[in-house]
């Protein structure tokens, strides 16, 4: 049950995204990440090759990207293909 609770509550965020400008959109991910322990992270450069990832982690759905725009753009289509997966499949 808890876990279809969160998956409730992440295809209401991701509802309500496509009404946010960007920067709206950057804040409204701090914070439901702040307020569902989520992760919202750019680690730093410590390899010396001068690139790292961006990483977002929210309500079990995980994304990357080279920068933040692009780490969040991947977990709106990962949220989109996992609520449309949940809604063609019969509940048990």
């Amino acid at each position: 049950m808890l876990a279809l609770a969160l998956h409730d509550r992440a295809f209401a965020f991701l509802s309500r995204l496509d009404r946010l400008e960007p920067i709206a959109r950057r804040e409204a991910f701090i914070n439901e990440v702040l307020e569902t322990g989520g992760v919202y992270a750019a680690p730093p450069d410590d390899t010396g090759s001068g690139r790292f990832v961006f990483e977002v982690v929210l309500h079990d759905i995980r994304a990357t990207g080279a920068t933040e725009d692009d780490a969040v753009s991947a977990w709106i289509d990962a949220a989109q293909a996992e609520h449309e997966a949940s809604t063609a499949r019969p509940i048990a």
